[in-house]
């Protein structure tokens, strides 16, 4: 009992390597089949998703936090540069955002009959396929699971206030033209 073990070959350890490899997809492959969603499924969804996320309560609830946010001059800077190192008051905003965007989320799987673990899957399997496939409902969505996601949706929305800005500015100076 006190035997050395024998040693262990390159080879035994690839061969466990593999196993232990295989048995881990197969656990990935069991829990992603427990939310598979046709694809009729998921588009009904993410109509509905948009939908919700489209109604002019909740784009006013959105458009005000983020505006505030961006215009209070203390929570972001004039360029949210997501490659550095941020000040606090950016995930502070973050976690007010997760808080706002779980509290409607909470409103529309009730209403759905939906459940979390489901929109998840949908939310991640569209989200994978690329920025040209998401809706705006599921760009909010992305951007309270991910914080790189919500300075993106932040520097984003700042380019069209910007816009706003610049839009109302000209109309202004053509009003002065015409007088």
């Amino acid at each position: 009992s006190d035997a050395p073990l024998p040693p262990v070959s390159e080879e035994s350890v690839a061969i466990v390597s593999a196993i232990a490899t295989a048995i881990a997809d197969r656990t990935d492959s069991i829990k992603m089949s427990m939310f598979m969603i046709d694809a009729a499924e998921r588009t009904k969804v993410v109509g509905k998703l948009e939908q919700f996320f489209s109604s002019p309560e909740l784009k006013a609830k959105l458009s005000t936090f983020l505006t505030k946010k961006l215009e209070d001059g203390n929570t972001f800077a004039k360029r949210v540069d997501s490659s550095s190192e941020q000040p606090l008051t950016y995930f502070s905003a973050y976690n007010e955002y997760v808080q706002l965007i779980d509290e409607q989320l909470a409103h529309f799987l009730w209403r759905e009959r939906i459940s979390q673990e489901k929109l998840v899957a949908i939310v991640q399997s569209v989200g994978e396929r690329g920025r040209d496939r998401r809706t705006t409902g599921l760009e909010y969505v992305l951007a309270s699971t991910d914080y790189l996601e919500f300075l993106s949706l932040v520097s984003d929305f700042r380019s069209v206030l910007e816009l706003a800005a610049d839009e109302d500015s000209l109309k202004a100076l053509d009003q002065s033209v015409d007088a």
